[in-house]
């Protein structure tokens, strides 16, 4: 009687193996759909992150500096007004622009990244 029981044992240890195994093929699978899903997030962030523009006042309302978070850069200057500018402080007021559209675009990036984990995290 041996051998049925050891068959009946082997029988549950399969069945109780297979279980298991679905079990885990289960959690896989929710696993890998997490995975696309935060990777696909991720894609759409960095891609509207690639398009964030910055605008800051180059004083005294000499003109426009634009930032883009891909590092592009744009100088608008008005040349009427900096034309009777004090030429001397130009390069200064330039920087100043720059400096204060660089702290903007940083602090929008932020924003953005906050968002979109805060967004992930409540799921």
């Amino acid at each position: 009687m041996t051998q049925p029981d050891d068959f009946e044992r082997a029988i549950r240890r399969n069945d109780d193996l297979r279980a298991e195994l679905i079990s885990a093929s289960r959690r896989t699978e929710h696993l890998v759909e997490a995975s696309e899903e935060l990777f696909a997030k991720r894609e759409r962030m960095s891609a509207g992150l690639a398009r964030l523009v910055v605008k800051a006042q180059i004083a005294p309302d000499l003109g426009t500096i634009k930032l883009m978070a891909d590092g592009r850069l744009t100088i608008d200057l008005d040349h009427a007004k900096v034309a009777v500018s004090d030429a001397s402080t130009l390069g200064e007021r330039i920087l100043d622009a720059l400096s204060r559209a660089e702290t903007k675009l940083e602090k929008l990036r932020a924003k953005v990244f906050s968002e979109t984990t805060a967004s992930h995290s409540n799921r």
